[in-house]
């Protein structure tokens, strides 16, 4: 088992806060996702509504060991509260969190990777869903190196023909060295390592601009 830093995003009983949410992880591996009720229209119930329909229509093509989103656990939205909350399953750590344990050799790698990726687009096509927040951030993987995508609080339900032409595949061979241009990297390198800055305040951030320009962009967050 990878041991994660208690530092790091999700490690156990740290609670990391938002402008508008925070995340708890519980020592049963369930994340409670707080929103305040003022974004619930936007934050809240579209997330529930989008976990709760893709775990309806699930369908595991390409084949895959694991469900590859949070389940939602339960839901409370009691008006007399100022945060509403989702509880959810715990996916792991996400994939910028992954990169920063690199340099000690403790990274995380992902298991049947391209297929995993090939069945969320295909569970997201199939539900008409346009993912609109793609970045390393809300890629997870767990410690058996599952590939999870997280964070359902924007997406777009939109026609076939417009879901078809966002989730088209590209050349991958052109997509990769687009990529590794992008970050200044060569093709054999860590990509998405080479994609980490820190900021003034030591927090890493990721050049992410170029990724979340097509869905494919996450076959290279590991």
């Amino acid at each position: 088992m990878i041991s994660v830093p208690r530092h790091m995003l999700r490690s156990h009983g740290v609670r990391t806060t938002y402008y508008n949410h925070s995340l708890i992880l519980d020592t049963n591996n369930i994340i409670h996702k707080k929103i305040h009720k003022v974004y619930a229209s936007r934050d809240f119930y579209p997330e529930v509504k989008a976990l709760l329909t893709l775990e309806k229509n699930f369908k595991n093509e390409p084949k895959l060991d694991h469900y590859p989103f949070p389940k939602v656990i339960s839901f409370n939205d009691d008006p007399s509260l100022d945060m509403f909350t989702i509880s959810m399953t715990f996916c792991g750590i996400n994939a910028v969190e992954n990169a920063c344990l690199y340099s000690n050799k403790q990274n995380i790698k992902p298991v049947n990777y391209y297929n995993t990726i090939e069945c969320i687009i295909n569970n997201l096509k199939n539900n008409f869903m346009r993912y609109q927040d793609w970045k390393a951030d809300n890629v997870c993987i767990n410690e058996h190196g599952q590939v999870s995508l997280i964070d359902f609080g924007r997406y777009k339900i939109q026609k076939p023909h417009r879901i078809e032409r966002f989730y088209k595949k590209p050349n991958l061979n052109d997509l990769k060295a687009m990529l590794c241009t992008y970050v200044g990297c060569s093709e054999s390198g860590f990509l998405i390592g080479k994609a980490l800055n820190r900021d003034a305040d030591g927090v890493f951030k990721w050049k992410h601009r170029k990724f979340k320009t097509n869905p494919w962009g996450v076959l290279y967050y590991f």
